[in-house]
């Protein structure tokens, strides 16, 4: 369970640095943690580990626009092609922390490339 907290943390705060010095927003870090807790319970499975999709039929999450949290929202809350909707075990509140993550995953990832 630590580390699991630890990765949250860290990558809420590399997030924040990076979106700092791109002159973006970054997502609020206590909120990155929830949705980090989220995605391992709810979508790690078909989406994989930091969004990198296990080659299933699932939406390769490094590719949803960070721009954009209404289209995530509906797409969770009532599901999108092959992913059902989860409208009856998430709230907005847990959809917002899982954008939260996936966009704070993004960044993250962009700060690592070469």
């Amino acid at each position: 369970m630590m580390q699991r907290l630890s990765y949250g943390a860290a990558l809420a705060t590399l997030a924040w640095t990076v979106a700092a010095q791109a002159g973006a927003s970054a997502p609020d870090p206590a909120r990155v943690e929830q949705g980090s807790q989220l995605y391992l319970q709810m979508c790690r499975q078909c989406h994989g580990p930091e969004l990198q999709s296990s080659g299933a039929a699932s939406f390769d999450l490094r590719q949803f626009p960070p721009d954009d949290p209404q289209r995530f929202h509906n797409s969770v809350l009532h599901g999108k092609n092959g992913m059902p909707a989860h409208d009856d075990i998430l709230n907005d509140d847990d959809i917002d922390a899982l954008f939260a993550y996936v966009v704070a995953t993004q960044q993250a990832q962009q700060a690592r490339k070469p």
